[in-house]
């Protein structure tokens, strides 16, 4: 016999034919496969589904998955929409990061995910254009020629020591060779501490060209 494939229309019908046939082993299982062009495994799944719920069981189940993963539920989404209104400058980091300490991560959505609903719902904080400072125009540092030529000079940002002593880094750097002459902790940034730093490296190095 040939291939008979089975048509949408007619399933429930082909299927109900295929397990009267199967119930009266006039014909074995296997040729009844080959005919309706099913796997062994299907005409039994078929005959178990008639078994439990006759006809109507012969219908096709919806393939479509009772929980999708991934996939937020509604009550996720207002809980992000209604933080947001209380902190109406906050982004994606922040709010997750307090719905979380509030309800926990089971089914927390990620926090691209709060992004891309901050963006569809015109949510996204803007930031402030940064304002730029005044143009400063000042003579180029002159390029040196030899050792001692130049000196370079400055305060690192300050921090606090071991024991919470604030403190400011001095310091003094050859540009001709690149060697460090110094690097010195100073209390503040006052003349005359810094007079006195001074004097000594005049002393064990010698004047400049120029600082």
């Amino acid at each position: 016999m040939a291939f008979m494939p089975w048509k949408a229309t007619e399933q429930q019908e082909q299927r109900h034919h295929l397990i009267i046939q199967m119930r009266t082993g006039l014909v074995p299982v296997a040729e009844l496969c080959r005919r309706w062009g099913i796997s062994r495994k299907t005409a039994y799944k078929w005959r178990r589904r008639f078994t439990a719920g006759r006809l109507k069981a012969l219908q096709d189940k919806s393939r479509r998955p009772i929980t999708v993963a991934g996939r937020t539920s509604r009550l996720w989404l207002e809980r992000v929409r209604r933080l947001r209104r209380k902190r109406p400058t906050w982004g994606a980091r922040k709010l997750r990061w307090r719905l979380q300490r509030d309800f926990g991560g089971r089914g927390l959505p990620a926090e691209a995910t709060v992004s891309r609903w901050l963006r569809r719902w015109g949510l996204v904080a803007r930031r402030r254009p940064r304002r730029l400072g005044p143009v400063v125009l000042r003579r180029a540092v002159r390029r040196a020629r030899f050792c001692h030529d130049v000196w370079t000079v400055d305060f690192k940002g300050w921090y606090r020591t071991g024991d919470g002593t604030r403190v400011y880094p001095l310091t003094v750097r050859d540009l001709y060779s690149r060697y460090g002459l110094c690097v010195h902790l100073q209390r503040d940034q006052s003349v005359a501490k810094t007079r006195r730093k001074f004097v000594q490296l005049f002393r064990n190095h010698g004047l400049p060209q120029r600082v």
